[in-house]
Order: structure tokens, then C-alpha cells, then sequence
């Protein structure tokens, strides 16, 4: 069984105490173990997993995050980047479980995994813009068959039965960060 609420993916270390490190992320204050022979630096975007419990595996980025807030109204053409971190995420299954009964994003046969944003991308980008490019950050933690398939979605929160997706592509993966199909 996986956890009854959702648990980060990314936090922001804050302090290191022995082998443990405190991380701020959306859900509040965590402190999880780290890889020995690696060393958190305050300020540093750290992945977390939460198979057998909370474990920071590796930096995202170095440094402070800095999100650049959107440019005033008016006054022409400009590109604005946004980073949203999703807040939910889980895998549907008509055949295993039947429903969202698995907490992590799988692509496998028989599932169908998604992540989450609630209403942060439609509360800041407005209808009006042009989406350049959409990236996502992956992070593998087991991959033995072909390649997964990535497609976007219009759902704030878990849908009350299977997703439908826009266009999809499938990658090979590598781990880090993909640039989605946009429509």
C-alpha cells in the first residue's frame, strides 16, 4: 500500500545535521537521510523519494530558486519562464486495483501515470500566451521495457475515472530534463 497523502518530490535544503538534511518543499518542513559521499548545501533543489520513507537522492540545481514573476501587462512581446511543481501524482489502472490505486507515475501496460498541478498553471499563465517549450524533470527509478510515452493533460486533480491525453511522444529515457509536445 502506498502513503494515504501525498508526499513531495522536491525540496529546497534548509539545513544538514549528521547524515539527515531538513528540506522546505509545498507540503512543509521534511527531514530524510542522504547519500553518503554527497554533500547538501543550503540553498540547493534536492529530489526526494518515499519508497521505504523519505530519502534525498540527488541536487536538481545549486543555489537559491529564483522563480522571475510575470512581466506587467502591456508594453509588447516578451518570453517569461514558469516552474510549477505538481502536488499530486498516482497511476490508473482499469485491470490492476481498478482506479488510482497506485501513488507513483508508472508507464506501463495496464497504467496510466500523471502528476498534478491543481489550478497554478491556469491561475498564472494567461489564455492569451504562446507555450514555447513544456519540460518536465524526471527522475527514473526503474526502467526494463520500451520507452515511456509523455502526453499532456487538462485535469487539476485525479480525474474520477481514466485520463485522456493530448499528444504524446514517447522518449528514451536518461533521466533529467524532457521537452514535452506542447499541444
Amino acid at each position: 500500500m502506498g502513503a494515504a497523502v501525498p508526499k513531495p518530490g522536491e525540496g529546497t535544503i534548509t539545513g544538514v545535521t549528521g547524515n539527515w538534511c531538513t528540506l522546505s518543499t509545498d507540503f512543509g518542513n521534511v527531514t530524510v537521510p542522504y547519500p553518503v559521499g554527497t554533500t547538501p548545501t543550503v540553498g540547493d533543489l534536492w529530489k526526494l523519494v518515499w519508497q521505504g520513507g523519505g530519502f534525498a537522492v540527488a541536487p536538481m540545481s545549486t543555489g537559491s530558486a529564483t522563480i522571475t514573476p510575470p512581466p506587467n501587462p502591456g508594453g509588447g512581446v516578451s518570453n517569461h519562464v514558469d516552474t510549477f511543481n505538481a502536488y499530486d501524482a498516482g497511476s490508473y489502472s482499469s485491470t490492476y486495483g481498478s482506479g488510482w490505486s497506485n501513488p507513483q507515475v508508472l508507464s506501463q501496460d495496464h497504467w496510466q501515470g500523471a502528476w498534478f498541478y491543481g489550478t497554478k498553471i491556469a491561475d498564472t499563465v494567461p489564455a492569451t500566451a504562446v507555450i514555447q517549450k513544456v519540460e518536465i524533470h524526471v527522475s527514473i527509478q526503474s526502467q526494463s521495457a520500451g520507452n515511456p510515452t509523455f502526453a499532456l493533460h487538462n485535469y487539476a486533480s485525479k480525474p474520477g475515472g481514466a485520463p485522456s491525453y493530448g499528444t504524446s511522444q514517447s522518449f528514451p529515457l536518461a533521466g533529467g530534463w524532457l521537452t514535452l509536445p506542447n499541444s
